[in-house]
């Protein structure tokens, strides 16, 4: 998957489920069968989540 492609999904998974953290977006993630590394889900998550709340930050886990 392509970087954009992990982001679409990632915004539409935010939208649809809200998770509050990024281990309840990467269990969401899990559960679709799309397939990316943990450190690809991640830099999504931050990019997707600072653009769509720029005035609160992600919270920041260890994947």
């Amino acid at each position: 998957m392509t970087d954009e492609q992990i982001d679409s999904v990632v915004r539409n998974l935010i939208h649809t489920h809200n998770p509050d953290s990024y281990r309840q977006l990467e269990a969401k993630f899990r559960t679709t069968t799309y397939r990316a590394s943990s450190k690809r889900l991640h830099a999504s998550w931050v990019r997707v989540h600072s653009n769509q709340n720029p005035t609160r930050p992600p919270a920041h886990e260890t994947p």
